[in-house]
């Protein structure tokens, strides 16, 4: 019984299990494909774990408390009807929302440090 209740404990108490953004997959896909010129040329999609991201930077300092991220890969047909080729993407969670994705090498220009740590498949 008491190990029980110390499991019960600890998971209640963790926050990083308590505020993991929920259906995150989910929510990303559905985010990735309102914003394809062809939703349904979609393919090759990965998407990471989630992690707990409280890295410093310019852009995202603002929500920087209870930020998530999980990286993201795909194949989506261009504004010419060809595959462009596999994109990595960082999508980033506050309060169980989408705040959107942005491409890695962006993410480079606007100062995070080692944004391909994120993809480690």
């Amino acid at each position: 019984m008491f190990k029980k209740t110390l499991l019960v404990l600890l998971f209640i108490a963790s926050p990083a299990l308590a505020n993991e953004p929920s259906n995150y997959k989910e929510k990303i896909k559905k985010e990735l494909v309102s914003s394809l010129k062809d939703p349904d040329s979609l393919k090759d999609l990965y998407i990471g774990a989630i992690v707990k991201d409280d890295t410093p930077n310019e852009f995202l300092d603002s929500q920087a408390k209870d930020r998530w991220v999980a990286c993201v890969k795909y194949n989506a047909k261009n504004s010419y009807g060809a595959y462009g080729g596999r994109n990595t993407h960082l999508f980033y969670f506050s309060n169980n929302e989408v705040l959107g994705g942005i491409k890695e090498d962006e993410l480079v220009k606007l100062g995070v440090n080692n944004p391909s740590q994120y993809c480690q498949a």
